[in-house]
């Protein structure tokens, strides 16, 4: 009987399937007892039936995650057989599917990251499922770690946008089992035009478990002609005057030893401050935080706009401008507190500082001086809200972070899962 449920499957013929349930309506039950079995659905997947695949898939759900012999879910066979319309298909009716592990624990990511030409279907499982691209295989090898190493200097693209597009850079920084980043493994393999492209957004200096920086793992002829190339020595300064936050907020987990000298020293007392904003809180706690916040910034800045009655004229050339000055230097205080706290619980991101905060803050000292105000100031106050305006523009062009939040409504929680994993997404 399984012989002949094979072979309609291999057909594809849905009414026949049909005929042998109501011959045997246990056929089904009896295949999925088998903990590791050729299922009529790998079966199916194999030879790229569409129709009788996803009935299959209702019928019995089970078979979707089920790996056969050789250690595939019938997911990773349609893949392996080419069959990219059945595997959307697939992750339409289950978008949990691209996050299945087969053998070494390679999703489907891992597979469309190590096949040539498939951008588009890899497009099509992140959208699906956007924290597929935190899992690792065995090898703690994510699905751009495969990519780098294939040198699929496209899907490499593709996924370095995706994670500009979460705000999720730092996972660009995650290494193997042998704690190599990607630009570690780009540069033992000697991809030039890969290395050119990772030097801008990863760590150069980080060191894998054999000491080594990435280009120190380059052959020689190599790097030399790396270290001749003008736009790559502009690029080493500049990954030289950034910071990474991933050091201590995004530690590696097969190398802290930034945070074990952060905890020996001790940390500043300011990021101390910033961490406890950050510690894990509810949103209901964090949005009346917000709230508090923005009412405390308010009330300061409406003061500063309309002074309070006791500061008229004859008070203040009888005191000499001593009590307001005074008044301002709370106020001020007071005022930058709160948008400070305001930016710390905001989502991390240069856009939310230029956008939001510097304006307000410009305005309210502004507000402050605006009797001493002169020329240069205004032009200043105008430059910065037209420098404003051209990167909002260059944001929504490159990046389109507008869409984020909506790309993420229609999934799983991305930053849940990264807190499962013991990062923060915030």
């Amino acid at each position: 009987m399984e012989e002949r449920l094979n072979e309609v499957a291999r057909i594809g013929n849905i009414d026949l399937l049909y005929d042998l349930i109501r011959q045997d309506p246990c056929m089904l039950d009896r295949v999925d007892e088998s903990p590791f079995v050729e299922t009529p659905l790998h079966v199916a997947a194999m030879a790229g039936n569409v129709r009788f695949a996803i009935e299959m898939m209702r019928l019995k759900p089970s078979f979707s995650r089920k790996l056969n012999p050789d250690g595939f879910a019938p997911i990773h066979t349609a893949l392996q057989s080419g069959h990219g319309d059945l595997v959307i298909r697939m992750i339409n009716v289950d978008r949990e599917l691209v996050r299945v592990q087969g053998k070494e624990c390679n999703t489907p990511l891992h597979f469309v990251a190590d096949q040539e030409g498939n951008v588009e279907l890899m497009v099509e499982l992140l959208l699906a499922c956007p924290e597929s691209i935190l899992d690792v295989n065995v090898r703690k090898e994510t699905a751009l770690h495969i990519a780098v190493k294939n040198n699929k200097i496209d899907t490499v693209k593709v996924m370095l946008e995706w994670l500009k597009l979460l705000d999720s850079v730092f996972v660009m920084g995650w290494t193997d089992e042998e704690s190599n980043t990607i630009l570690h493994i780009a540069a033992s393999r000697n991809y030039i035009q890969m290395v050119k492209m990772l030097i801008p957004k990863t760590d150069l200096y980080a060191r894998n478990s054999r000491g080594l920086q990435a280009l120190d793992t380059m052959d020689a002829q190599a790097r030399t002609m790396l270290q001749k190339d003008r736009k790559l020595k502009i690029a080493r300064w500049w990954v030289q005057t950034k910071s990474y936050d991933n050091e201590t907020v995004f530690c590696d987990t097969n190398n802290n030893s930034s945070l074990v000298k952060s905890l020996k020293k001790g940390f500043p007392w300011y990021k101390r401050w910033i961490f406890s904003n950050h510690r894990i809180i509810s949103l209901a706690d964090k949005n009346g935080i917000l709230v508090v916040a923005v009412l405390i910034a308010t009330n300061a800045y409406q003061a500063v706009i309309t002074l309070p009655t006791i500061f008229d004229n004859q008070f203040i050339a009888a005191s000499s401008h001593y009590y307001l000055f005074i008044f301002q230097l709370f106020n001020a205080a007071t005022f930058i507190a709160a948008m400070s706290l305001i930016q710390v619980l905001l989502p991390r991101g240069v856009s939310y500082s230029v956008q939001l905060i510097m304006p307000i803050i410009v305005c309210y000292f502004v507000g402050i001086y605006l009797p001493n105000l002169e020329g240069q100031i205004l032009l200043f106050t105008l430059a910065l809200f037209v420098f404003q305006l051209l990167w909002h523009g260059r944001l929504d062009t490159n990046g389109n972070r507008r869409d984020r939040h909506s790309l993420l409504k229609h999934s799983a929680s991305f930053s849940k899962e990264l807190e499962r994993k013991g990062y923060r997404y915030q």
